[in-house]
């Protein structure tokens, strides 16, 4: 493991604090993935952490396991199924997620509302020679404006909604802190 998030960074982030009761474990890789980081209470897995020279990525979950090698069912029909790599990555992680590369692309999104409060692809910037993955978060918590923690906040917080839409709907999209856009879908 090459970098981890302090709890402070993931408060700035969205994503919540690794609590003191939570037990760190390696999850071992296989063949496409590299090993991991799992966060437990007691036997329901809470976070999952994927560090590498080359990207950082966090997603939440709340997964209740056998012995933390068994994850069991949601429901009734389903099948439990050892632990692995493999099928964590089969399962849906829920609340807010952040992801980042050593080129600084950031990208932070709520799996839960199926939104994204931020992503670096969204900006105008120019390439940095800088490759380590702990100045772009530094960089990110930097440059974000004085009211981001409320910000973060309300988007961590926000219920999903469905949306029913017709043909000639306007939709309102928050692209960046600064540029609203306003685009009109048509649907045939």
């Amino acid at each position: 493991m090459i970098f981890e998030l302090s709890n402070t960074e993931r408060e700035y982030l969205g994503l919540d604090k690794v609590k003191p009761n939570w037990e760190k474990v390696i999850l071992k890789g296989d063949t496409y993935r590299e090993s991991s980081i799992l966060y437990f209470e007691d036997i329901t897995i809470k976070k999952h952490i994927i560090s590498s020279s080359t990207q950082y990525v966090e997603y939440q979950y709340d997964e209740l396991t056998k012995n933390r090698e068994i994850i069991l069912p949601k429901t009734t029909k389903g099948k439990e199924q050892k632990l692995t790599a493999s099928v964590l990555s089969t399962k849906t992680p829920i609340g807010v997620y952040f992801s980042l590369n050593k080129f600084g692309y950031l990208l932070i999104g709520n799996h839960t509302t199926k939104t994204t409060f931020y992503s670096s692809f969204w900006e105008d910037k120019k390439q940095k020679p800088e490759n380590k993955l702990n100045f772009w978060v530094d960089d990110f918590i930097k440059n974000s404006d004085e009211n981001h923690i409320e910000q973060i906040n309300t988007f961590k917080n926000t219920k999903k909604k469905n949306v029913k839409y017709k043909s000639g709907d306007f939709f309102h999209t928050k692209l960046t802190e600064k540029i609203m856009v306003l685009e009109e879908f048509y649907l045939t």
